[in-house]
């Protein structure tokens, strides 16, 4: 038994064909023109996953090489603002303080002594440098100004704690004995044993309320020197332990306290740690020195002043090892930058792979379904016949 063709169903199936040719080329010139293998999950779901996968880990670090390079300037910030100081403070060094200490006359230590003075409020302004509105030298807390002396000019604060706590010395009690005299059999009732009672009941006070602070403050003077953190994402893998607390190793600490570089607290004799104290002290003695002969206003102040001369090169080799830390950091950053870059190019090049059609294919393809529908289209006007209207036009 034979099967019948219609001319209905001849049309429909060309106009069926016809327009799954038309969907080709629209599909062709659709690739052609944005260049992507693909413009819905749906096309292709294998290949949408891995770009989606790629394109995230893309993001990443686009964010972490941000994070790097403005991390990355803040350090070479800090870098420079240190190399400034040991220069400041080199030619100083070199040039005037040992002058100043050695000199027979003196004469000029009343001048080094402003100068000394000087260098002090210059390190203090220096440690307080900005990269855009954040403080380099601020630790954790880069909004806030990390390094202000007092109105008086004589206490220096870090991050609101005193950076010279435990300087006041123990006061001796005065031997009454030593105040026994023709007049007085009984020292305690001589006038200068009283009144060096009274000096000592206030050097007391002194002491005490220092001590009562470096016990409050000292704590936490340490932790911000040696626990103050600000952990950064810069491609190193950041991750949480099992406790839910970062993995040190794997996120970059871009917090740089300050005081960490200049100093803090006092050793067992007293003599303070900071290098702006230490210099603004220097510069005291100098200004009480004598503006004739330049001699020390006291014994006690030369005695004084060259404790702090082997003070000041404590903290003169401690700024050093603190510019060869930044200067380390400094260097790995900029190696982590590259690092980062290259890992950034790795993974648009692989995004582009999977996404991004081959131009000459798209083309090829492109022209192929053009000629299948103009085919289709001439074959149509010899199949079907023309109709009445098509004679009337």
């Amino acid at each position: 038994m034979g099967f019948r063709i219609t001319t209905n169903m001849v049309v429909n199936k060309y106009q069926y064909n016809l327009m799954k040719s038309n969907g080709k080329l629209s599909k062709a010139i659709e690739t052609a023109s944005t260049k992507r293998n693909f413009n819905r999950y749906a096309e292709d779901p294998i290949a949408a996953s891995k770009a989606f996968k790629l394109r995230r880990e893309y993001y990443d670090a686009s964010s972490q090489l941000a994070n790097n390079e403005t991390v990355s300037k803040r350090f070479n910030n800090a870098w420079g603002t240190l190399g400034g100081i040991q220069d400041d403070l080199e030619k100083l060094y070199i040039n005037d303080t040992i002058r100043g200490a050695n000199d027979a006359t003196g004469s000029a230590r009343r001048e080094l002594g402003t100068q000394l003075k000087a260098l002090a409020e210059s390190v203090v302004e220096s440690m307080n440098t900005q990269y855009g509105d954040r403080y380099v030298f601020g630790g954790e807390d880069s909004l806030n100004v990390p390094f202000v002396w007092s109105e008086d000019g004589k206490t220096l604060y870090y991050r609101g704690i005193d950076v010279n706590l435990g300087s006041v010395p123990k006061p001796f009690l005065p031997d009454e004995q030593h105040y026994i005299t023709d007049d007085y059999p009984d020292g305690t009732t001589n006038p200068e044993y009283l009144a060096a009672m009274d000096q000592y009941n206030e050097d007391l006070d002194a002491y005490n309320k220092d001590q009562e602070l470096l016990e409050k403050y000292g704590p936490m003077i340490d932790k911000l020197s040696k626990d103050d953190h600000m952990y950064i994402d810069l491609g190193l893998g950041m991750a949480e332990n099992e406790d839910g607390k970062l993995i040190e190793s794997t996120a970059f600490d871009s917090s740089i306290p300050g005081i960490n570089a200049i100093g803090y607290g006092t050793d067992e004799d007293g003599l303070p740690n900071n290098l702006a104290v230490i210099l603004k002290e220097m510069g005291e003695i100098f200004s009480r020195c004598s503006d004739k002969d330049g001699k020390y206003a006291s014994d006690e102040d030369e005695a004084r002043y060259k404790a702090l001369f082997g003070k000041l090169e404590d903290a003169k080799a401690k700024l050093d090892n603190a510019y060869t830390e930044i200067a380390a950091q400094d260097t790995f950053l900029k190696s982590n930058g590259v690092r980062l870059t290259d890992v950034k190019d790795s993974l648009n090049q692989s995004v582009v792979e999977l996404e991004q059609v081959d131009l000459a294919d798209a083309f090829q393809n492109y022209l192929w379904e053009q000629m299948c529908y103009n085919s289709a289209l001439k074959i149509g006007s010899q199949l079907l016949s023309p109709s009445l209207l098509d004679y009337m036009n």
